[in-house]
């Protein structure tokens, strides 16, 4: 490929994403900048200034970016000089090619302390930067392409990947790796979006080693997976939901402001999340003040048309989000592997749906939303209610919290 095609290719990228980050709810826009950051990166290992660029647009996409600096950076690119455009895209590589090590795959940084977008860029990024950095062998390089061709099978080559020729290419890079331990059964071709996170997922679990022992092959008749007791873990979650509420009862902590069952299927748990009025008070004069800034910010610029509808849509469900409670981690109930294990069974019904919630998922969201309704009906709330409203409900990994009740209004 020519630097004048890769150059188009680029343009046409950061075109793209501008208009959808501007057509897309705020939350989005940052996800979407990481994802054309790792589509960029597959120029081959671009090498001059704009290898440097990436690397600096890589630290903002892995750090809290409140400024807006991995936006801004991407959408100067196409405005660089076109000279250095192309010598850069014609350049090769001056940095030395490190030798692949056991551990190389291997998640770096500890997603439990990042907010969820920035985990999932840290991931996202790892196939590239092995590729661009490290000898690789032939079948595995096929294999760290395949996000590639799923976010943009025009450029890297199409179709976009689907579940036997996943399955193919984790065969071929085996024979190299033989304790490759990855499923394309636990990879969600729902999109090319979420192929690329549900790989990576799977990918950071790895440990590549020559020498290491196989990977155990499915047996045929193998047992199904038993299908987890709904009911029973949601006589847990309702009796840890209770054993929290009398504790802050017992603690004499005060009323609520808002109560929320979380969850991650198919993790293995389920935590309460309690908010207090104070609390509430003092994180929504914050968050509304920097919202307002923001606000006042963008109504006096010439393009504020095109953000309208982000800058003023219904912000209500922002207001329960877990992450800005008093108690995030009031309560909890651990599962165990049950769910993660009958996720990956033959004997999960597959979704109908794309676009809904797989099975576990569904069961979750459905046995969340009953404690709830059943804590409403014994009237579990009623000692921590206080003069203003109680929310109650459920939030799910990644998704807006959805209130199911407001008491005391």
């Amino acid at each position: 490929m020519t630097p004048e095609q890769k150059l188009a290719h680029l343009e046409r990228w950061v075109k793209e994403t501008a208009t959808a980050a501007e057509a897309g709810a705020g939350a989005m826009n940052t996800w979407q900048w990481i994802v054309l950051l790792f589509r960029i990166e597959g120029l081959l290992d671009p090498g001059g200034a704009l290898r440097q660029e990436l690397d600096a647009l890589y630290v903002h996409a892995c750090s809290i970016d409140e400024k807006g600096n991995l936006e801004k950076g991407l959408r100067a690119l196409p405005g660089r000089p076109r000279a250095e455009l192309l010598a850069d895209l014609a350049s090769v590589p001056t940095r030395p090619r490190k030798p692949l090590a056991p551990t190389t795959l291997q998640q770096r940084n500890d997603a439990t302390t990042r907010e969820g977008s920035i985990a999932a860029a840290v991931a996202l990024y790892t196939p590239l930067d092995v590729l661009a950095h490290h000898e690789v062998p032939l079948a595995l390089a096929e294999l760290l392409e395949l996000p590639l061709r799923a976010l943009d099978p025009a450029f890297f080559g199409g179709p976009a990947p689907q579940a036997d020729a996943v399955t193919a290419a984790i065969d071929a890079a085996s024979l190299a790796f033989p304790s490759l331990r990855m499923s394309a059964a636990r990879m969600d071709f729902s999109s090319p979006l979420q192929f690329a996170v549900s790989f990576n997922t799977d990918l950071q679990l790895q440990t590549l080693d020559p020498k290491g022992q196989p990977a155990p092959k499915p047996t045929e008749g193998a047992r199904a997976a038993a299908e987890p007791d709904w009911r029973a873990l949601e006589a847990q979650v309702l009796a840890c939901a209770k054993d929290t509420l009398w504790a802050w009862v017992k603690k004499r902590k005060g009323p609520l402001r808002a109560f929320l069952l979380y969850s991650d299927p198919p993790g293995s748990y389920v935590q309460v999340a309690l908010e207090t009025a104070t609390h509430y008070r003092t994180q929504r004069k914050k968050l509304d003040a920097a919202a307002a800034k923001g606000r006042r910010a963008a109504l006096g610029r010439t393009d504020a048309w095109l953000k309208a509808k982000s800058l003023l849509s219904a912000s209500a469900e922002r207001l329960y989000v877990s992450g800005y409670f008093s108690a995030q981690e009031a309560g909890l109930t651990d599962f165990g592997e049950q769910l993660s294990e009958f996720a990956d069974s033959p004997a999960c019904p597959p979704s109908p749906d794309a676009r809904g919630d797989d099975y576990v998922t569904a069961q979750v969201r459905l046995m969340l939303a009953r404690v709830v309704e059943t804590l409403v009906e014994e009237k579990a709330f009623d000692p921590v209610l206080g003069e203003g409203p109680l929310a109650v409900g459920i939030e799910l990994q990644d998704e807006a919290p959805v209130v199911l009740h407001v008491l005391g209004a």
